[in-house]
């Protein structure tokens, strides 16, 4: 395969394939964003996510979302996978929120220091739920006026109106009663081009409907300085907390951006795509797992059910009864009947050596509960769908375990697992 041409707008990759030095260099990619490959002298992708520039977006896929010959045939025929890319983006943004994503430096940081972003998009989803929920922020005018349709303005009333005293009752002529007026306002004004700007630059990720509201020629990103210093007055003056909840997220935005979009190039990647995989993996098992085939070596899904019948979590299992306590953790583990299942998540691209923990966990909980009579351990990768066995112990180690003596490998099509991941 020879060098990727990059003439299209959209530049694909695959985590882990090897990567070309004129993407290394248009991109500007770190040294965070690839490893060397001493077997090869090439560079491989250690990441997946996006990375924009001059327009031009590079997508790096997780690994075996597609074959590699399959990247150089999109990049070479200038194929667009907007759909792919919205998977992947939402699935990444899921994560990020789900894990509680917090500002630190200048930085979003996940929960393993894992997630980074040049683009407050967790901002912008806060800000969206505001709009979501409420519409524009509007500002409320109050006017006092003659009628008597409205709330009466006492105080008003009593100040300006004549009195007129009919059979002992006391009379105001004219009252005076309270309107409000709903006015848009420099908040709004920021809260819709945040909005509208965030939706047109990444429309092939964000499928939210725009305000639609008319903006004014003011440059926000250049006169970044005075949007935060008038936002932050302007707060001063709010006293309803959900307002003054936007007020923050709209000065967080700008913060966050100012701290962060220099030259023009934006990314939004994790380098431990495994956690992804990991959680996205739970749910498809708590979402269609129904057992183990032990005849064809293979876990049984069935993908019209909503919801399954085993709950898999992740458990932590104290076995050390000295002084230190040692636990051990499973990625997936569920008790069903007489039935153990201890799942393993693997983001890799192939098993070529025994995994030692997976065979350590099966001697551990063997006898660890007298009810259970079968232990299926299975490692779950991302690939093509089809199973194997990864292990299996031979007879003259077995001595009396009869139960637990095999590891099985469960491929399952990372396109799958994802799109049940975003549900």
């Amino acid at each position: 395969m020879g060098v990727i041409e990059i003439n299209s707008v959209y530049v694909y990759g695959v985590d882990g394939e090897y990567i070309e030095q004129n993407i290394i260099d248009f991109f500007e990619l770190s040294s965070n964003d690839f490893k060397y490959d001493k077997k090869t002298n090439r560079y491989r992708y250690d990441f997946v996510g996006f990375v924009f520039k001059k327009e031009k977006i590079l997508t790096v896929f997780p690994k075996h979302f597609y074959e590699n010959s399959d990247i150089y045939n999109f990049n070479s025929n200038e194929v667009i996978l907007k759909d792919d890319i919205k998977l992947l983006y939402e699935s990444i943004q899921k994560y990020s929120r789900n894990s509680k994503t917090n500002v630190k430096a200048n930085r979003y940081i996940g929960i393993k220091d894992d997630y980074e972003s040049d683009y407050p998009f967790n901002i912008f989803y806060n800000i969206y739920d505001y709009y979501r929920r409420y519409g524009l922020y509007k500002e409320k005018e109050q006017i006092i006026k003659e009628g008597t349709h409205g709330k009466i303005s006492w105080k008003k009333t009593i100040q300006k109106s004549q009195v007129i005293i009919s059979n002992d009752n006391l009379f105001f002529m004219p009252l005076y009663v309270k309107k409000y007026n709903m006015l848009t306002g420099f908040i709004t004004d920021c809260m819709a081009f945040i909005i509208d700007y965030t939706i047109n630059h990444f429309s092939d990720f964000i499928a939210l409907p725009r305000t639609h509201y008319k903006q004014n020629n003011f440059d926000y990103f250049n006169n970044i300085d005075y949007v935060i210093r008038r936002l932050q007055e302007i707060k001063r003056k709010i006293h309803k907390d959900i307002d003054r909840e936007l007020v923050s997220n709209l000065i967080l935005f700008f913060l966050q951006y100012k701290a962060k979009c220099r030259g023009g190039r934006i990314h939004i990647k994790i380098n431990y795509f495994d956690i992804v995989w990991q959680n996205a993996v739970e749910e498809y098992l708590n979402s269609f797992f129904v057992g183990f085939d032990k005849k064809n070596q293979s876990i049984i899904f069935n993908t019209s059910k909503a919801h399954s019948s085993v709950n898999f979590k992740k458990k932590r299992i104290n076995v050390d009864d000295s002084k230190n306590q040692f636990e051990i953790e499973l990625d997936h583990f569920a008790i069903d009947g007489s039935f153990m299942y201890i799942f393993d998540s693997k983001y890799y691209y192939e098993l070529d050596k025994l995994n030692y923990k997976q065979y350590s966990y099966n001697e551990l909980l063997r006898y660890a509960m007298p009810t259970i009579t079968n232990i299926i351990s299975v490692l779950i990768l991302p690939g093509n769908t089809k199973s194997d066995i990864h292990f299996s112990l031979k007879s003259s180690f077995t001595g009396s375990r009869t139960m637990g003596n095999e590891i099985y490998e469960q491929y399952i099509s990372v396109n799958q697992v994802l799109k049940n991941y975003i549900k």
